[in-house]
């Protein structure tokens, strides 16, 4: 009965109940309890996660602190200054990935793409009359006449949605490159 619960508790990612006897131990033993290096229980210690009195740790407490710590870090409270720290750090990380990869742009950079289409289409849409003028003076048939602005209007339509297209092939082949 006794063997079986050492086992849950470990499987449970804590030490097992030899070492939760609630005794000091030093930095050493306590890194060899939870097999890792003594700097990263220093580490530990530094950023606020485990505490130590004249180089030695509550192992009852400690195990506590660190089970406390990691559970946090895996619901996702980002509880301690440390873990709020590294949350924020992979979250950088993270965009800057995808900054690089091209999936992510830069707000600024969108809207000056979408002044230039707005300025494009502004001018279009101005330079119909000087353009379709005399020969719509001299057509008479009402359903040429428009036909000649539908055809105009359309024309600056796919040609901004040509521009808008070649705007994203631009930023999928610097993704590429």
């Amino acid at each position: 009965m006794e063997t079986e619960n050492i086992y849950e508790y470990e499987q449970r990612g804590l030490p097992g109940f030899e070492h939760k006897t609630g005794a000091w131990v030093s930095i050493k033993t306590f890194a060899g309890i939870y097999d890792v290096t003594e700097q990263s229980i220093r580490d530990w210690i530094k950023e606020g996660i485990i505490s130590a009195q004249k180089g030695q740790v509550d192992v009852n407490q400690a195990i506590r602190d660190v089970y406390r710590h990691q559970r946090s870090l895996i619901e996702g409270k980002k509880g301690s200054a440390a873990g709020r720290y590294h949350h924020a750090k992979a979250e950088l990380m993270e965009l800057e990935l995808q900054k690089r990869k091209g999936d992510l742009v830069e707000v600024q950079e969108i809207g000056r793409e979408l002044f230039k289409l707005a300025r494009q289409a502004r001018d279009a849409f101005e330079n119909i009359p000087s353009r379709i003028s005399a020969l719509l003076a001299a057509e008479r048939d009402e359903h040429k006449i428009k036909d000649l602005l539908s055809k105009e209007i359309r024309q600056i339509l796919w040609d901004l949605s040509e521009g808008s297209k070649k705007l994203t092939e631009s930023k999928e082949a610097k993704k590429d490159v």
